[in-house]
């Protein structure tokens, strides 16, 4: 179980390493860096779940159910605080990597809307942009297109 952990907090620090990277390529728009980052992080996720399905096959084979509890039962029994630091590591590295993964969904999704109101403006469409107001409601604001028939 050591080694598992040890593998895993690894995996997750080089995922939250691309994910930092993937953060930086996204805001400065370099798409040959953004793919290079997104083909790299496949095979560190197949790790992780290759080993967290051996982890939890150890888990089951000494009795403990497959959830938090059981593991921090398990870890319990062990008694080893080396054990249990890692397995806290573990869940840190993951709730970083979670959070550093949803930011760079917002950002891309923002650079999606961008790219649409860009486009929509030089194709001379009206753009919607949605905004919220003082009391946190809701606003649509419909701007014209620029008229290039001057």
């Amino acid at each position: 179980m050591l080694t598992m952990l040890q593998q895993q907090v690894q995996l997750l620090k080089a995922l939250n390493s691309l994910l930092n990277q993937e953060q930086q390529a996204i805001k400065s728009l370099d798409h040959t860096a953004l793919k290079t980052i997104v083909d790299k992080k496949p095979p560190i996720l197949k790790q992780i779940e290759y080993i967290e399905v051996q982890r939890l096959q150890l888990l089951k084979q000494a009795g403990f159910e497959n959830n938090n509890v059981g593991i921090e039962a398990y870890l319990q029994q062990q008694s080893n605080t080396e054990l249990s630091h890692l397995w806290h590591t573990l869940l840190e590295q993951l709730r970083i990597c979670q959070k550093t993964n949803q930011v760079n969904a917002r950002l891309l999704e923002m650079k999606k809307i961008n790219a649409e109101s860009a486009l929509n403006i030089l194709l001379g469409q009206k753009t919607t942009v949605k905004t919220y107001g003082a009391n946190g409601a809701a606003q649509i604001r419909r701007s014209h297109a620029i008229n290039t028939s001057a």
